[in-house]
């Protein structure tokens, strides 16, 4: 069963705004002292992790955990929601600054072991199959973490109600 308490830390999905393709998606993960009260206002809010995969149709992507990331404050301004709340144990901030695809916390661990999606578009000069291709991108692989997470019972499945509220594409 899932419990909230003060030992739990909030957890966010965040949409990039694109106005031509589908928007990047997500997880933001506030170090453990961030100050999140006054969020919303601030000009460069608290710090903590963000959580994707990061690449192209075309090429594939990769893991990427930035240490540093300013989340729903950043430059680009993303939409973006508490997804639920998740027990202080499984995570650990890991470093204060960088890029990396290191796992410092539970997490961390279970991103990971989901893999990053590979090219999932087919180019003008390979053949084609007639078969339309699965698009897997960074929101269908944000996708299966959080189902996962909620698999797990680390997160509560009320976060699948937010995922769907989540902007595909916005500009």
């Amino acid at each position: 069963m899932i419990q909230t308490a003060a030992r739990d830390r909030e957890i966010y999905i965040l949409s990039y705004p694109s106005g031509t393709f589908k928007s990047h998606w997500a997880l933001w993960i506030p170090r453990k002292h961030a100050n999140l009260q006054s969020l919303p206002e601030q000009k460069k809010g608290p710090q903590g992790m963000l959580i994707h995969v990061k690449g192209s149709l075309a090429a594939g992507f990769k893991h990427e955990f930035q240490r540093a990331s300013y989340g729903p404050q950043s430059f680009e301004r993303p939409w973006y929601k508490v997804l639920g709340r998740i027990r202080e144990e499984h995570l650990t901030d890991g470093p204060t600054e960088g890029t990396d695809s290191t796992a410092y916390n539970t997490v961390e661990t279970l991103a990971l072991s989901i893999p990053a999606p590979g090219p999932s578009l087919n180019s003008a000069m390979s053949p084609a199959s007639g078969l339309r291709p699965e698009i897997r991108d960074c929101q269908w692989w944000l996708k299966q973490l959080i189902d996962q997470l909620i698999q797990r019972q680390m997160l509560h499945p009320d976060a699948s109600k937010i995922v769907a509220e989540t902007p595909i594409q916005w500009a």
